[in-house]
């Protein structure tokens, strides 16, 4: 008997406070994460493994009329282009994140998937700089994880961080770049200027979940962490402000997400939600 864990796509408008969480994509065909809209909010890009394979799938804002992308089985962390016209994901070729992983780009009305970073190395989580001419991934090439980028119309991949890091995000305005430190549970955030500079950590109070749980927006860093007090700690929604560098406490979540984007104007926060797990029993015929 094998069991596989459900997930939802769920949307928590923030204004006004309060709101209930109402599902975007239903949690009955296994998993359905990733989620990202497009740059003019009216699509949503996630990954799904509603045919057997994990694959790429676009929808309408709400989660209707869903299409899939590709059809390879492995793929995951889809983003959009800045102008909506493309998106990258990534491709695995190994059973886990330390085997090979390449970097695809697809166009958004569909199409053939083509390989914009391809070697025996692993190269998780693509994301677009704000000009799109660029794109960020992880890569373990220099023998740890570092953030690297490479041109849109291709090339050699140049390495941006020295000192770690993993998924990372452009600002808006393209001033700096935002990153996880590493791969594991709550980790810090750094930035180093676009440009070139330090790589700094950004704030201490700023400890999402996990590398995925956390979006950069124009006026500050929505993340989900986990808060409470007398040994009862449950998963917050909070944002820290630039202008202010503080961070303040928005919502409280039923169940603790993986994955967590964010509407433009910062009014609601779109996230994955573990549900129902379902058993399956299988029969194996002439097992030895």
């Amino acid at each position: 008997m094998l069991a596989r864990q459900h997930s939802s796509i769920d949307q928590l408008d923030l204004d006004p406070p309060g709101q209930k969480p109402r599902t975007l994509v239903t949690a009955v065909t296994g998993e359905n994460s990733g989620q990202q809209l497009s740059p003019d909010s009216k699509k949503l890009v996630f990954q799904s493994d509603r045919t057997g394979g994990l694959d790429i799938w676009v929808s309408d804002r709400n989660g209707q009329n869903a299409i899939q992308l590709t059809a390879i089985g492995t793929t995951g962390a889809p983003r959009w282009s800045p102008d909506g016209k493309e998106i990258a994901f990534d491709v695995g070729l190994g059973r886990d994140w330390r085997e090979p992983r390449a970097i695809f780009v697809v166009d958004a009305d569909g199409g053939t998937p083509h390989a914009l970073v391809q070697d025996s190395f692993s190269n998780p989580v693509p994301n677009w700089s704000h000009d799109g001419k660029w794109l960020y991934f992880a890569s373990n090439r220099s023998g740890d994880w570092q953030v690297w980028k490479v041109q849109r119309a291709g090339g050699a991949p140049v390495q941006v961080t020295k000192q770690g890091g993993f998924a990372a995000s452009e600002s808006p305005d393209g001033k700096y770049l935002y990153y996880s430190k590493h791969n594991l549970d709550s980790p810090e955030i750094w930035r180093v200027p676009t440009a070139g500079g330090d790589e700094m950590p950004v704030y201490p109070g700023i400890r999402p979940l996990d590398w995925a749980a956390w979006t950069v927006l124009p006026k500050g860093i929505l993340f989900v962490g986990m808060e409470g007090a007398e040994g009862i700690s449950v998963p917050s929604v909070n944002f820290y402000d630039f202008s202010t560098q503080g961070v303040t406490h928005l919502a409280v979540l039923d169940k603790p997400p993986f994955w967590l984007a964010a509407t433009a104007d910062e009014k609601a926060v779109i996230f994955d939600q573990p549900g129902q797990e379902e058993s399956h029993v299988m029969l194996l015929e002439n097992f030895r």
